[in-house]
């Protein structure tokens, strides 16, 4: 069974348990830290080349939905972390998913933020003092946005 995937309200933090250790995913976590805490869900890199790098994983649940997640760091500082589900049939046949399947994924994750954030996530979007959380249909991409973003410090700004 996969671990399941935590996000707290109180700072943005994400955990990961798995077996007696807890994985602890938030604003501190480098990169390099990443690719060594979070080896047995790696999937792939992308290196944009202009400071963005994107590390993929997977082997989570997400509200006991199998799940993966992305992180997106900028400069080796995590910036955000984008939220998937496995479930989709679409995703297994290799095709584009309908917009039924794209419309149930955006409401398994928002109800997965609203339960873990306990916020309404109403108009899909809410600000807390640490960022922000989503669960959005991307219409450019015709696929779920979900994930939180993290305020950068303010010496940072």
């Amino acid at each position: 069974m996969n671990p399941e995937l935590i996000i707290s309200p109180h700072d943005g933090s994400i955990r990961i348990q798995r077996n007696e250790s807890c994985i602890v995913i938030d604003r501190t976590l480098t990169a390099e830290r990443a690719l060594a805490e979070l080896a047995p869900f790696y999937l792939s890199e992308l290196d944009h080349g202009n400071g963005y790098v994107w590390n993929s994983y997977s082997g989570i649940n997400i509200n006991g939905i199998p799940g993966s997640f992305a992180l997106c760091f900028y400069a080796g500082r995590l910036m955000e972390v984008h939220l998937g589900l496995s479930s989709s049939n679409e995703a297994t046949r290799n095709v584009w998913p309908s917009q039924a399947s794209v419309e149930r994924d955006v409401a398994l994750l928002r109800n997965a933020l609203m339960q873990q954030l306990s916020r309404p996530f109403e108009s899909g979007t809410e600000t807390f003092p640490w960022g922000s959380a989503w669960a959005v249909f991307d219409a450019k991409a015709f696929l779920p946005s979900a994930g939180v973003r993290y305020r950068l410090p303010e010496a940072s700004i």
